[in-house]
């Protein structure tokens, strides 16, 4: 697929990943006015993670997911985070450079044979003037089960990468 690409036009100097400053302050978890009207078209969801500029804000899962254990959140909040990488599969330089600049990762875990009937959403929102977002989702879905993932990306008009 690169090859078919202007890669050569990329100047990747020109962007920086966000700085903790430039992130939404922790417990801001406020929607984006500019993601709720894809939130509202989505409709009743089982869970909502919202991520800034990289960094998870706000993540709700139904209480009655959690007790069947379902899990979404954070990849360092879970019991064994290398074995969730393990099944990582084969990485090229652009995979190494999501590696490398990756905020937080966004990870979905459904158990064997449980069945999520509303979707779970997943709302990114890139507000950093000139940064570089590598938003990256990680979702693990057990034999038999059923899952719903709806990824919302968005940014005011700004220049980023």
């Amino acid at each position: 697929m690169w090859r078919f690409s202007r890669i050569a036009e990329l100047d990747l100097d020109r962007y920086a990943p966000p700085t903790a400053t430039a992130t939404a302050p922790a417990g801001d978890s406020a929607l984006p006015p500019e993601v709720e009207p894809v939130c509202a078209a989505i409709g009743e969801h089982a869970a909502l993670v919202v991520v800034r500029d990289g960094r998870i804000v706000c993540s709700t899962l139904d209480d009655a997911l959690q007790v069947k254990g379902v899990a979404v959140g954070e990849l360092a909040a879970f019991d064994d985070p290398d074995d969730v990488l393990a099944h990582h599969g084969e990485v090229d330089g652009f995979g190494e450079l999501n590696d490398a600049f990756a905020g937080d990762t966004v990870v979905v875990q459904v158990p064997k044979g449980v069945a999520v009937e509303r979707p779970i959403v997943i709302a990114h929102w890139f507000g950093a003037d000139g940064g570089s977002a590598f938003p990256r989702t990680i979702v693990r879905a057990g034999d038999a089960s059923e899952v719903t993932v709806v990824e919302c990306l968005a940014s005011p008009d700004i220049e980023g990468f």
